[in-house]
């Protein structure tokens, strides 16, 4: 997929299995604890990746994995020079399009109570609150577990 928004170019492409260095650059960028290079070389392998690129440049990725006739959205990361520019929202349309595409019948995700942009985000998406775990997190904040419903006549085609 590419769009073009005034002077920057966007892609979304499928991650290779071998550009590992490529997630763990990102999640260094973007998270407090980031996975390390062998957990992003570990994704590449178990889930469906896609990279967001900003003029040729890695700026962000998603990762979906699989539950039998459930997606689970594992992780989306986008730099934080990037956020709140809307990449984030094209990233997870490319996920959901994606999800669908392999014909599963729903999307999970867990998110902590603590990251309201990700929950407006996904909420605006339309994923809705089914569960929550408490103190699920390291630092003791609740995970919110999230659903989208994708095509419910249809269960995944094997």
């Amino acid at each position: 997929m590419q769009y073009s928004e005034g002077q920057s170019a966007l892609q979304v492409i499928k991650a290779k299995n071998d550009q590992g260095d490529v997630l763990a650059e990102l999640e260094a960028n973007c998270f407090a604890i980031p996975w390390s290079l062998a957990d992003c070389s570990a994704e590449l392998h178990h889930a469906q990746v896609l990279i967001l690129c900003i003029n040729g440049r890695p700026a962000g990725y998603a990762s979906l994995g699989d539950s039998g006739e459930q997606a689970e959205l594992r992780r989306i990361a986008i730099e934080p020079q990037w956020r709140a520019k809307g990449y984030g929202r094209r990233l997870l349309a490319a996920m959901i399009d994606l999800a669908r595409a392999c014909g599963y019948r729903e999307c999970l995700l867990e998110v902590s109570e603590k990251n309201v942009a990700a929950l407006s985000l996904y909420a605006s998406a339309g994923f809705s609150e089914y569960h929550r775990r408490k103190q699920y997190y390291p630092d003791g904040s609740t995970a919110i577990c999230m659903r989208l419903l994708l095509s419910p006549e249809l269960g995944r085609q094997y």
